[in-house]
């Protein structure tokens, strides 16, 4: 596969010195962007690698530590936060139009919203200047125990492959799991959550500004069974994406329907979505699924990673990060052992599945954060309570968003011990309540007592 996890895998396995072949079923997307380019009438683009067209964008990508270090590992880092824009807190939208904010981590911590279609774009380009061998419209058709490929072109006609491995980064959808699956005794599960997805542009102000402000937020509109979201664009556009169960979704059936709904549950955005109608039904609704794959070698012949091995729902903002970091964690682990794959796939894969159901299981719960409980005071008052644990206990104690953004502590990890943490934060939470609480009735009493001296 060619797409981001594909590509930074490739040009790890170059620079530790191995021959790369990359085999993608897709045109070069490339091609596509410089037919967009051609459009604008020769208008250079300041900001190149987003997509013309709202309905060809995907979910926003939101790059964090585990992705920059991969990033930096084959030396494009620099140039792709150059195109990035920081968001250093969500920005929450409350019924009346109200704003809350709740900071991602400490001063000078945050996310970073990012072109899908740069990364990749840029990635490609470094695969092309390192010379990986890519070959574009080309499907996989089957492959066999000892990893042997039979691969069809766009004409029809077929060829076979083998390498020392294979590394099966093709997706979700991915063609190398499926060969897995009927060449070995592997487990799997595709899960689909009842919520789909719907995406809308916000345009710039007509003095050219960005609509939302701020625009170095990520914009929540929580409503409990679900919400809304807006990422930052550098054309000064938002990149909006509504996630609803189906039935929610499907319920729309009209343009007044869709504005109807709109102003009564997102009634600041709708002054900032033109043609919410036309926009709502420019494209069918999209899915969100998780996958499950053990193990995800076949011997030291074959490996999946990225989707591939564990796609997640994107409510964690990782699954590019955790891609990312499969293939950083692969390089790390074939440096270990010398660059012996009959050591280092087998290894590989058993710790990294344990991470890869973790981040799968965190990106769930916290979509249920995002459109419900961040619309709560008490939840609002827990993070300030790991907030001010973080600032006394430093390293020993980490919010678990931090632990996932800002940290590459292992997603398994993560989990175990936010899962203590979170029991400790609702103990001294509940504690600090009882006490105010305490507080108040005493001196309710103390006044009443006075009042009848």
């Amino acid at each position: 596969g060619a797409g981001l996890t594909g590509a930074i895998t490739a040009l790890m396995m170059v620079q530790r010195g191995f021959r790369v072949t990359m085999f993608e079923k897709r045109p070069d997307l490339r091609e596509e962007f410089k037919r967009e380019e051609e459009e604008k009438a020769g208008q250079p683009s300041e900001f190149w690698g987003a997509s013309l067209s709202a309905t060809k964008r995907s979910i926003n990508l939101a790059l964090s530590t585990r992705g920059q270090e991969a990033l930096r590992r084959v030396g494009l880092l620099d140039r792709i936060m150059a195109h990035a824009i920081p968001m250093t807190c969500r920005a929450m939208h409350a019924h009346d139009g109200t704003l809350s904010f709740q900071p991602y981590g400490k001063s000078g911590q945050h996310i970073n919203s990012i072109s899908r279609r740069l990364i990749n774009t840029l990635l490609l380009d470094a695969c092309e200047a390192r010379d990986v061998r890519m070959h574009f419209h080309v499907k996989l058709v089957s492959m066999d125990t000892n990893a042997q490929l039979t691969l069809q072109r766009a004409d029809g006609s077929r060829f076979t492959a083998r390498g020392r491995i294979v590394l099966g980064c093709d997706g979700a959808y991915s063609g190398v799991r499926s060969s897995m699956l009927r060449v070995s005794r592997a487990n799997f599960s595709r899960h689909y959550i009842e919520h789909g997805y719907k995406e809308l542009t916000i345009p710039p102000t007509a003095a050219g500004e960005y609509a939302l402000s701020p625009h170095t937020a990520l914009h929540i509109w929580p409503r409990h069974e679900f919400m809304m979201i807006a990422l930052p664009n550098p054309d000064k556009t938002f990149t909006a994406t509504l996630f609803a169960p189906f039935a929610t979704l499907d319920a729309l059936r009209s343009n007044a329907a869709v504005e109807d709904f709109f102003k009564a549950e997102f009634p600041d955005a709708v002054p900032v979505i033109p043609q919410l109608g036309e926009q709502y039904f420019a494209e069918a609704a999209g899915s969100l699924v998780t996958i499950r794959m053990a193990p995800w070698n076949l011997r030291d012949k074959a490996l999946l990673l990225g989707d591939a091995a564990h796609a997640v729902v994107p409510f964690f903002g990782q699954g590019m990060n955790a891609g990312f970091e499969d293939a950083l964690a692969f390089d790390e682990m074939l440096a270990a052992h010398g660059n012996d794959f009959s050591r280092a796939v087998p290894e590989f894969a058993e710790v990294r599945q344990r991470a890869g159901d973790a981040i799968a299981t965190l990106s769930y719960e916290n979509y249920v954060e995002m459109r419900s409980h961040t619309a709560s005071a008490m939840f609002l008052l827990r993070k300030k309570v790991e907030g001010v644990l973080h600032a006394l206990l430093g390293s020993s104690w980490i919010p678990r968003y931090a632990m996932v953004a800002f940290t590459r502590i292992p997603y398994d990890e993560v989990v175990a011990r936010s899962r203590r943490q979170d029991a400790i934060v609702g103990a001294v939470t509940w504690a600090g309540i009882a006490a105010a609480a305490a507080g108040l009735a005493w001196g309710a009493a103390k006044l009443l007592k006075r009042s009848r001296l």
